[in-house]
């Protein structure tokens, strides 16, 4: 019992630490702090608020890899949060024609898994996936 709550204290340290150094992250700092975070299962509110709205405002920071990864970890705890849902659906129909078959995939997932239907960037994917279909290797089909 006394590690488990040593554990919380310790994650409940690390939201703090974070949240308290949240504006001088980057996009990829983001991105890798919520990956990092869904691993660990460390869903704090406060932490969650911080690093959506740190995504929101570096937003034009974000590649097709950090988006996708993002998003992905957000969807496992169904933490929703709308403005930060539009400004990666906006970045992502904005790049998609650089995003690769594993990043449109899971992104896609990762909207169906939150229960989002999003019309227009569900047809993004779908045609950036049908020009790169030659490229779907088995895992991609899975």
């Amino acid at each position: 019992a006394f590690r488990e709550t040593a554990d919380v204290f310790l994650l409940d340290a690390i939201a703090d630490a974070c949240i308290a150094k949240m504006e001088h992250l980057n996009a990829q700092d983001l991105s890798n702090l919520i990956w990092s975070i869904s691993k660990l299962g460390l869903f704090r509110p406060a932490l969650m608020e911080a690093i959506c709205k740190a995504t929101v405002v570096r937003i034009h920071e974000f590649n097709p890899q950090s988006l996708s990864n993002s998003v992905w970890a957000l969807a496992l705890p169904h933490y929703y949060d709308r403005e930060f849902i539009q400004a990666v659906s906006t970045r992502t129909m904005l790049l998609i024609s650089d995003f690769n078959i594993q990043a449109m995939s899971n992104t896609a997932w990762s909207f169906s898994k939150m229960l989002i239907k999003d019309e227009p960037l569900l047809a993004a994917i779908s045609r950036e996936a049908q020009l790169k279909i030659e490229l779907l290797d088995p895992q991609a089909c899975s």
